[in-house]
């Protein structure tokens, strides 16, 4: 309520203390004002009602509410994010006491605080506070914070270091309070479950990565959770999601996302989450999203952890298509988070074979074949376990982990897999199931890793043979054969065999599946590598940069066929002693492979060792050196002295 106390001038005006009389009053006022609504996170309406009329005068609003921007020009409103990293270090300094005795030890020391805080203004100064009432000081402050991050943050003695008067956790409760209310309160049933549904969203984003949160995750879960027509009451959420498809059973029915967005809307107008500007991609505050979590009692976390999981591996298609796989590499971070704040709260993982089974695909088709072969050892012996071993899933699964081996150069453990999963389909599916070729295919591919060329080719041959007579010519696994076999070819020399072979894959390939399909990229590298061992450098150069400008559009930078591409064309730069180029590449694959695999991985040391063989013949000795030593001493940690 506007009040007239303390200002002069205004009965004699005619005007009482009401606040229409008030806003009246300003209206008139001939001088500059300015009026000032503090944490105003009603919605914009009620603000509105309090606003002078007329054109003069200055008004301030500072809102967690972003739809009072509504009430000013686009240009007039400012989103106060993070400060800057050294007004956050002074701003610490200060509130510690430690400003008139701060050096570079403890300086550093306070850059590290204010970067796990993310430079939020509120948690600085509540930190600050922390270290100057001495519950700890400034170097050990963050192994305080590790442990005792919930406590340290929503400590009530500590509101009124700042003029807010709220703790950091305290903030962020007022706002979900509001919301709980308006599920509760409201006789409206649209309102009432707008507000249900904004309390399951941000609690099921708790166990999701803080960024990039992708509304697809939701769209193509609630397709899955229609067909599957779930209704278990504990996944209200998953149960909500059902029905925002507009037709169940209909495999063609459409995403209807208005009840998801109305819980966003809320979600955004309390500044608990935001929304990418372009794309329907959300985020939240970093802190903001440990406080979801932590606030959720056990049973609370391990509830929604389970409901994130499944959302997750409900969005996951088994087809695979450009657009598929750039989907799935952004579920990455959320899977991790997921299972990484389950251990941290000591959630009880239980096993669930589809979910498994899917995440430990998406961790295959980009190259993360760590994470893949952890989810992947786990399916094989759960489907041994509970399937037996000769059952079909049980020998997918253990397909699986060979191709993981195979991918990480575990040739042994490939190998060894890969005659067992073959024994068991000519035992139990017989000589001429597709299958049984598939296992051929890819023991097959196995011996051609380790350099026994005869025993691959004598299958590959046997396979290719098979499949021409079982499947058809065109049929996917026959063209996989003819392209396993020009492989070989390609290794033992024989040039013209391979080219014969891979142009036909190549053709296929365009017809079968299109110029963009990542079998059609495959094929041109391919083709690309065999002009390469015969020194027909344009073709093979056109064909590889083309692979890879494909690649680098349809599946992005940090994807396994680009890093391929990219390795493969340095390759042919290296023949040309076309040194700079290809150290160029060589440094950017290697860059990507270190952040994605680590420096352990068989493709990270193969770059390495490429990069240094550059190094030497360009005579720079000391680089080349010092990185073929820093391989070599990987190689042996992890293949040991005798490999």
């Amino acid at each position: 309520m506007l009040s007239l106390r303390g200002l002069s001038n205004t009965s004699a005006s005619g005007f009482n203390e009401s606040s229409w009389s008030a806003l009246q009053w300003m209206a008139c006022l001939q001088g500059e004002w300015i009026m000032v609504f503090d944490n105003a996170d009603s919605a914009p309406g009620v603000v509105e009602n309090f606003i002078p009329p007329g054109l003069r005068g200055n008004i301030l609003i500072s809102s967690q509410n972003q739809t009072l921007g509504c009430l000013t020009q686009f240009e007039n409103s400012l989103e106060i994010d993070k400060m800057k990293e050294e007004d956050a270090i002074s701003l610490l300094l200060k509130a510690s006491g430690y400003v008139d005795q701060a050096d570079t030890y403890l300086w550093e020391m306070a850059r590290k605080i204010v970067a796990e805080l993310c430079c939020l203004p509120l948690a600085v100064v509540q930190a600050g506070a922390s270290i100057e009432a001495g519950l700890c000081n400034i170097i050990d402050y963050l192994d305080l914070y590790s442990a005792k991050c919930k406590e340290l943050l929503s400590y009530p003695f500590f509101k009124g270091a700042s003029a807010y008067q709220q703790t950091v956790y305290g903030t962020w409760e007022l706002s979900f309070k509001e919301i709980e209310s308006r599920a509760s309160r409201y006789s409206d049933s649209e309102n009432v479950q707008s507000a249900q549904i904004a309390i399951l969203i941000l609690q099921i984003f708790a166990f999701m990565h803080y960024e990039d949160i992708d509304e697809r995750i939701f769209k193509h879960a609630a397709k899955e959770l229609n067909l599957l027509n779930v209704k278990d009451e504990r996944n209200k959420l998953l149960s909500i999601l059902a029905s925002t498809v507009n037709s169940r059973h209909d495999k063609n029915s459409r995403w209807d996302k208005f009840y998801f967005q109305m819980g966003i809307h809320i979600l955004q107008s309390f500044s608990l989450i935001k929304r990418s500007p372009y794309e329907d991609i959300y985020s939240e505050h970093s802190l903001g999203h440990s406080w979801s979590r932590n606030r959720l009692s056990h049973s609370e976390q391990y509830i929604n952890f389970c409901r994130a999981t499944t959302i997750l591996s409900c969005s996951i298609s088994s087809a695979y298509g450009i657009q598929d796989s750039k989907f799935h590499q952004r579920l990455i971070p959320h899977i991790k988070a997921g299972y990484q704040y389950a251990a941290e709260i000591h959630l009880n993982n239980e096993y669930d074979d589809n979910t498994y089974s899917k995440f430990g695909l998406v961790f295959r088709e980009n190259g993360d074949w760590t994470e893949a072969e952890k989810l992947a050892v786990q399916v094989v012996v759960k489907r041994k376990e509970i399937l037996g071993q000769d059952h079909p899933n049980t020998l997918t699964s253990m397909a699986s982990l060979a191709e993981i081996y195979w991918n990480q150069g575990k040739w042994n453990e490939a190998e060894e897999l890969e005659i067992e999963i073959l024994d068991i389909s000519q035992k139990v599916l017989g000589q001429k199931h597709p299958d049984t070729l598939i296992s051929m295919a890819s023991l097959a591919l196995i011996y051609s890793n380790q350099r026994k060329w005869a025993e691959a080719e004598q299958l590959q041959i046997q396979v290719l043979d098979m499949s021409r007579r079982l499947l058809g010519l065109e049929h996917p696994e026959t063209l996989n054969s003819m392209a396993n076999l020009a492989s070989t070819y390609r290794n033992q020399k024989r040039w013209d065999e391979a080219e014969q072979l891979q142009i036909q894959v190549l053709d296929m390939s365009r017809r079968l599946f299109g110029l963009e399909h990542p079998e059609t990229l495959n094929s041109m590298a391919n083709l690309a590598l065999i002009y390469g061992n015969q020194e027909r450098w344009n073709e093979t150069e056109l064909l590889q940069i083309q692979a890879l400008d494909m690649s680098r559009r349809l599946l992005g930078l940090e994807h396994p066929e680009t890093l391929r591409s990219m390795a493969n064309l340095a390759s042919i730069y290296s023949k040309q002693r076309r040194w700079n180029e290809a150290e160029q590449l060589q440094i950017q694959t290697l860059d990507i492979r270190k952040k994605l695999f680590g420096q352990e991985h068989p493709e990270t040391l193969n770059t390495m060792t490429n990069l240094a063989s550059t190094y030497s013949n360009q005579k720079r000795w000391n680089e080349a050196e010092q990185l073929q030593i820093q391989t070599l001493d990987i190689r042996k940690k992890v293949l040991g002295q005798e490999h």
